[in-house]
């Protein structure tokens, strides 16, 4: 029978576990919101002005209306994925969990909207996202450009690891074509 090496090197602590030990103490309510100096950049670059934010609360929200996930303060409609988005450009900064059913409601309600979600090369959606939206602006690293909210920091919970990205998804009739054209 032949003997196999095998070294337990514990537990990883330092920069080679970071990735790692942030995806363990993720945050999955999405107590974060990117900051208002970036979110203005972002829409002046991509030349956009979204109307609703979704998946926001009053203390997190960038714009005057806001879809929340729990009734709060000032909100315009509660489980934004059960609300239509059809007369909105919203602006998309969900939960990651719920990134798929974001996706899906675009594709169902043929909608434009703009999406910030992490650029995580491994995960399912990073396909969809990087090959089927109308434009891309890279923002920068998380620890950058997001904002902890209260909630996170007590909680001892992570940003999101890695790069955040604004994708802007256009399902609109006509312009799934003009997508595919590009390819």
């Amino acid at each position: 029978m032949e003997s196999i090496n095998i070294t337990n090197k514990g537990n990883q602590t330092g920069a080679r576990n970071e990735i790692a030990d942030a995806l363990s103490r993720l945050s999955r309510a999405g107590d974060y919101k990117l900051k208002e100096k970036i979110f203005r950049q972002t829409c002046l670059q991509i030349n956009l002005n979204p109307i609703t934010d979704l998946f926001s609360q009053h203390f997190n929200s960038l714009l005057p209306r806001f879809m929340s996930t729990i009734r709060g303060h000032g909100e315009t409609a509660i489980d934004a994925l059960n609300q239509t988005w059809k007369k909105e450009l919203p602006w998309i900064h969900p939960p990651i969990p719920v990134l798929p059913a974001v996706l899906k409601k675009i594709r169902e309600e043929h909608i434009e909207a703009m999406i910030i979600a992490p650029l995580w090369p491994g995960q399912i959606l990073y396909t969809e996202l990087v090959n089927e939206n109308a434009q891309s602006l890279m923002l920068d690293w998380s620890n950058e450009i997001l904002e902890p909210g209260t909630s996170l920091i007590k909680k001892d919970l992570k940003l999101p690891p890695g790069k955040i990205c604004c994708f802007l998804m256009d399902r609109r009739p006509g312009k799934e074509e003009n997508l595919r054209e590009r390819f």
